[in-house]
Order: structure tokens, then sequence, then C-alpha cells
């Protein structure tokens, strides 16, 4: 996917955050340190307010290991965006990070996830099932 099909704000690219059509996309970066994540989840929360945002992509694909602190982090991130109204998919999960979801989680069931950024759009548009 070429990043012509973006539409950066210099607002949402000093977090780190990207806009595809009428989603949210959250690159999550490898190593999370606590006032990063705050801001972050801060972040992510305006923005979905301010734009009205539905969807909301959370993108981990350069996270190789994640600690509890991390995962919790995220699942608030999906959580807080829900609860705004929006739908939320993990895309990149990579097998070690996958192996420490479940062990950190006791129901993976509620995770939504796909490969890639196409397919986690498509999820979201309701177009394909749970990756």
């Amino acid at each position: 996917m070429s990043l012509d099909n973006f539409n950066n704000s210099e607002d949402l690219l000093n977090i780190g955050l990207y806009e595809m059509g009428f989603s949210l996309i959250v690159p999550v970066p490898d190593m999370i340190d606590p006032r990063s994540a705050g801001k972050m989840l801060q972040k992510v929360m305006q923005e979905i307010d301010r734009r009205r945002y539905r969807k909301v992509v959370i993108d981990i694909s350069a996270v190789s290991v994640l600690d509890r602190m991390s995962f919790k982090i995220l699942q608030d991130i999906a959580k807080g965006a829900e609860l705004m109204g929006a739908r939320t998919v993990f895309i990149g999960v990579q097998p070690g990070v996958a192996s420490a979801m479940v062990e950190l989680v006791a129901d993976v069931d509620t995770i939504v996830s796909a490969p890639t950024l196409n397919e986690g759009l498509a999820i979201l548009e309701g177009n394909h099932g749970n990756g």
C-alpha cells in the first residue's frame, strides 16, 4: 500500500498516527515506555473523538517482545477505542508476540487480528472473517 493513500495531518504525525480513509492507523513502536504509552493512549482517544473514527487499526508489526505492561497498554487502547464506538483490529502480530498474548490473556477470542493492513481494513469493513 502506497503512502500516497494516507492523509497525514501534522497533528497526527507528532505522535505517529495516520489516517487512511475513515480509519485511524496506530503504529506501535517496538519498545513502549509508560510515558509514551500514556501519550499514545490519550492521543488515540482524542483523535477518535475529534474525527469520529469508527475503525482503528493497531499495527504491532514492529513489536518483537511483549511484556505484561506493554500488553496492558495495547488492551487499553483497544478498549478505549471500543468504548468510544470504534471497532479495532490488531495487525502484524509476530509469532513471539502471539505466544505472549496467549499467555497474558485468558480470552484471546475477543482479540481481532489480521496479518496485513489490507486484511485488517477488510475485517473492519465487514468483508472478511476474523484473522
